[in-house]
């Protein structure tokens, strides 16, 4: 993987991470509206992080593992 390709991966990672979280803001609004309590806490907003590898050692990672 070149450099431009790790770049480009972990950008698409952020995306969807940021999809991710979007839907999960959209049930807690959803859940708020209704009276309920919500789906979704801060540490299930983190663990995007994890789960996406967009955290600065993923990120960190992907260019020490890259063809110049």
């Amino acid at each position: 993987m070149t450099k431009m390709q790790a770049a480009a991966y972990i950008f698409s990672q952020a995306i969807c991470a940021n999809i991710e979280m979007q839907g999960m803001r959209a049930a807690n609004e959803e859940r708020k509206r209704l009276g309920a309590v919500q789906m979704y806490g801060e540490s299930d907003f983190r663990n995007l992080i994890e789960k996406y590898s967009i955290h600065h050692n993923g990120a960190i990672g992907m260019f020490n593992n890259t063809e110049d």
